[in-house]
C-alpha cells in the first residue's frame, strides 16, 4: 500500500514534530497500525491461547519489518510528559 492520501501524509511527521515541541518524548514506537492484525484477529480459528500466541507473532513481524524498513511504520505510540 505505497499509495497513501496527501492529506495524511503531509500531516503524519508534521503531528510529531509539533509534538515534540509541547511534551518531552520519554519513547516512540512506530508500528503499521492495528489494522491488519485487528482484521485477521476477528477471523482465526484457533482455540484462545494459540490465536493470542499467532497475534503475538503478527505484532512481532510488524515491529521487525518496520525496523527493517519492510513495511512502513506510518503509526507511531509516544509516551511522553509535558515540557516544563
Amino acid at each position: 500500500m505505497a499509495d497513501r492520501s496527501p492529506f495524511e501524509e503531509i500531516h503524519t511527521s508534521t503531528i510529531i514534530e509539533t509534538a515534540n515541541n509541547l511534551f518531552d518524548f520519554k519513547s516512540i514506537t512506530y508500528h503499521t497500525g492495528i489494522g491488519y492484525r485487528a482484521a485477521i484477529a476477528g477471523d482465526v480459528k484457533l482455540p484462545g491461547f494459540l490465536k493470542y500466541a499467532f497475534l503475538k507473532c503478527l505484532k512481532n513481524f510488524d515491529k521487525l519489518a518496520v525496523k527493517l524498513k519492510l513495511l512502513k511504520g506510518d503509526h507511531a505510540l509516544v509516551v511522553a510528559s509535558p515540557k516544563k
